[in-house]
């Protein structure tokens, strides 16, 4: 289906791509709790991705772990946290992340069912 906007058409599914691209970099709002300290318009997902991940395993949920992997990538989150500077991530959260994001098992437990 197109639109004709001024001289130009509009195909529907052009503006959903652009919508879902658009909307991908936002940082959902349950992220708030874990970036208090930081101008919440001002956060780029992409330039602010270290602490994003670095404050989503020290004190975010398994939600919150679920969207950095799913944004940014196993491979990526792993290898921000494994190269952090010593007492950046806290330990547990450290091994555990290390745990369930493990290639060992396929069926990831971070995955909603």
């Amino acid at each position: 289906m197109v639109f004709k906007v001024g001289v130009w058409g509009v195909d529907l599914e052009d503006i959903q791509i652009w919508y879902n691209v658009y909307m991908s970099k936002k940082l959902p709002k349950i992220f708030k709790s874990i970036l208090w300290s930081y101008k919440w318009g001002n956060i780029d997902v992409d330039e602010s991705k270290r602490r994003i991940i670095i404050n989503s395993v020290n004190y975010g949920d398994l939600d919150h772990w679920r969207w950095i992997v799913d944004y940014y990538g196993r491979e990526e989150v792993l290898d921000v946290v494994n190269s952090s500077k010593e007492g950046e991530v806290r330990e547990g959260a450290k091994k555990l992340l290390n745990l369930i994001l493990s290639k060992k098992d396929e069926k990831s437990a971070y995955k909603k069912e």
